[in-house]
């Protein structure tokens, strides 16, 4: 099992350099989605934020005032 790497102490701060390359990939990945959603003039990537953003503050949104796409 040499390839397991140390938890740190809870008041550690920072991360591992493992978990900082593996968050860089996942990071890589969602913005080529983000992209090819931009691309396509999308909104759908975003729909479930920006509809908790409003919630949030209290700003009514109608579902069906704009289209939506799967």
């Amino acid at each position: 099992m040499a390839d397991l790497v140390p938890i740190p102490e809870p008041w550690a701060k920072g991360m591992a350099e493992e978990h900082a390359h593996a968050y860089g990939i996942e990071i890589e990945e969602l913005a080529g989605e983000y992209r090819e959603a931009y691309a396509r003039h999308d909104p759908g990537i975003v729909r479930a934020e920006t509809m908790t953003a409003h919630r949030r503050h209290g700003i009514p949104i109608d579902p069906t005032s704009a289209p939506t796409t799967t």
